[in-house]
């Protein structure tokens, strides 16, 4: 009996070694990596990438042959860049080499927004689950609103909101309500010493979402609209004057990880 216990332990450990040096998933070696996945009907397509490594000097990022598009905005000196750690402020990337990169040192904005859906059919959403994930890092807290982050249809006003999410200077992030009202989610941990993980999961059927931030997570938040207009894109916005703010995405665990965290789960359950 021992020594069949001590061939699982060496097989599962075995499995974790293999998942951890098995190359990259297709797709991820030029940057794209899914950030916003659709569920309906038990099928998930990537609906947004990142690809913050490879568009030339001066584009925009480039979702490859999947179905979206990012999209710039910016004014009074702002800039959405595509960044990289020879550059100052000399960041490391989350994952590959390069990462985006919002400032707005004056009174202007700067946005950078991703149409998922473009080129299918519908080319946006009213039903199923979307996941959305990526590494957000902010360098500075003061003023107080430094990053956003917003589910809506396409244009930046209250009707088309889904969910816009803000950071605050004591470290806690809030969730837009009503009107231009945000209360606390309830997570307190946001830091700018370095990346932080956030995953969201969006009901579009129930109009609710879960977000999670690092090892913190909020559940249920309601959506502001409840409307019929559709959902369509992904916002990241810097906030007030001297905002500066960096975007990521994160790396997929392989197959062959998750293959040998089972295998120990089903050794645990065995013992």
């Amino acid at each position: 009996m021992k020594h069949r216990l001590g061939s699982l332990i060496v097989a599962g450990i075995i499995f974790l070694f293999v998942g951890i040096m098995a190359p990259t998933p297709v797709g991820a070696n030029d940057g794209h990596i899914p950030l916003v996945t659709r569920t309906l009907g038990g099928v998930t397509t990537t609906n947004l990438d990142d690809n913050f490594e490879a568009p030339a000097s001066g584009s925009n990022p480039n979702n490859g042959s999947f179905p979206g598009s990012w999209t710039v905005t910016t004014g009074s000196g702002s800039t959405v860049q595509n960044w990289d750690a020879s550059l100052s402020p000399n960041l490391a990337a989350f994952q590959g080499n390069q990462y985006v990169r919002l400032s707005r040192p004056g009174g202007g904005f700067s946005l950078l927004g991703g149409t998922f859906g473009v080129g299918e059919t519908p080319t946006s959403f009213t039903t199923g689950k979307l996941q959305i994930q990526f590494a957000l890092r902010v360098t500075t807290y003061t003023p107080d609103f430094q990053a956003g982050v917003e589910l809506d249809a396409g244009s930046f006003n209250d009707p088309d909101i889904r969910f816009s999410l803000v950071t605050k200077s004591d470290g806690s992030i809030h969730h837009y309500v009503t009107g231009s009202t945000y209360t606390p989610t309830g997570i307190t941990g946001f830091s700018t010493n370095d990346w932080q993980r956030w995953l969201i999961d969006v009901d579009l059927d129930n109009n609710r979402y879960n977000l999670t931030v690092d090892n913190q997570s909020a559940f249920n938040l309601p959506f502001f609209t409840t409307g019929p207009n559709p959902t369509s894109r992904l916002l990241f916005s810097a906030g007030n004057t001297g905002a500066q703010m960096f975007i990521d995405a994160l790396p997929e665990p392989t197959a062959m990880t998750l293959l040998g965290v089972s295998g120990l789960l089903l050794l645990r359950r065995r013992r």
